[in-house]
């Protein structure tokens, strides 16, 4: 077997243990010092969770916990700017991922380095994909409003 051939087909293995069970996380937090982990004053408000086909889990500050099983049966943990996401996650939590895919990360590779900080409205717009909920800001985070964001939260991992 060629090199190239042997390369292809690592790769191929490769795509298809990620693709495996990937799972797709996104964490809401306060918004002080732009949700910094290590600013003091700032909580993590929800996790949300999105295996497969299955509907997009919501969880609080009393059921943190429950997420881990559904994370640490990953293949790949999906999500954009998960630098964010992870390291609420290893804060409150102490869970570490073991192979990760960060969209936001991929993007800027994909652009040749040129799209320094890729945004999610920007690459959903891209790749014409239906754009985050602006409303959770607008209408939840900047009026102090907790009770009915788990719903929102829900529709943005989808």
């Amino acid at each position: 077997m060629s090199l190239v051939q042997n390369t292809t087909l690592q790769n191929g293995n490769l795509w298809n243990s990620l693709l495996r069970n990937p799972v797709v996380l996104d964490v809401e937090t306060s918004i002080k010092n732009k949700g910094n982990v290590r600013t003091a004053g700032n909580v993590l408000v929800t996790i949300q969770v999105k295996v497969g086909d299955c509907e997009t889990r919501v969880f609080t500050k009393e059921s943190f916990k429950e997420c881990i099983p559904l994370l640490d049966s990953a293949s790949c943990i999906v999500g954009t700017n998960l630098k964010f996401d992870l390291s609420w996650i290893k804060a409150e939590l102490g869970w570490e991922p073991t192979t990760v895919w960060d969209l936001q990360l991929a993007e800027f590779l994909f652009s040749n380095q040129t799209w320094k900080y890729p945004d999610l409205d920007g690459m959903c717009k891209k790749y014409g994909v239906e754009q985050k909920l602006d409303i959770v800001k607008t209408e939840y985070w900047e009026k102090g409003i907790r009770a009915r964001i788990q719903n929102l939260c829900a529709k943005r991992v989808q």
